[in-house]
């Protein structure tokens, strides 16, 4: 009877154990950078950012310039004003160039948040695409391997095209 019962549990375990290894883990990654920056979606965003910086760069280099003028033009007529006077020009120049700093560091955050205002609505759509894709093609794990800290992966698991072509079919670039 335990000889039995001995043999009927081995042949369950094994049985088990055989379908347990039949269900492999489905592994895959994507370079998610790659897909937003070569999609055309991507792409019209990136250049619409471009146009928008572009404005903000030339307003900052005006301002740029126009502090540099000032600074050489107090060099220059520093050895004929009297302290007074130079002292004032050294105030405008201090308070021009902290008008600058802070024109800068508004640019900088404006950017930050154009950007961030134009890829969220990407980023989600993309996983979307994602979790459809993976579900149907039984994927276990997508990883991206910039962000994840992935030391190596084989090519053959490498999804990128073929999600930047579903991407570029899933979302239509606005004209």
């Amino acid at each position: 009877m335990k000889k039995g019962l001995l043999i009927g549990i081995m042949i369950v375990l094994m049985f088990a154990g055989q379908s347990w290894a039949e269900e492999k883990t489905k592994i895959a990654i994507l370079n998610i950078q790659k897909v937003l920056a070569e999609s055309e979606v991507g792409k019209k965003t990136k250049d619409d950012l471009s146009l928008r910086f572009k404005a903000l760069q030339e307003k900052i280099n005006k301002k740029q310039d126009e502090l540099e003028k000032f600074r050489q033009d107090l060099e220059k007529k520093s050895a004929v004003l009297s302290a007074e006077a130079k002292d004032e020009k050294e105030r405008e120049y201090q308070k021009q160039y902290r008008e600058f700093k802070q024109l800068y560091e508004d640019a900088q955050y404006e950017m930050q948040q154009a950007e961030r205002k134009a890829t969220e609505p990407l980023i989600k759509s993309l996983q979307t695409i994602l979790e459809k894709f993976g579900k149907e093609q039984g994927y276990t794990l997508i990883l991206d391997p910039v962000r994840s800290g992935v030391v190596y992966a084989a090519e053959e698991i490498d999804i990128t095209d073929k999600i930047l072509d579903l991407f570029n079919k899933g979302t239509k670039v606005k004209k």
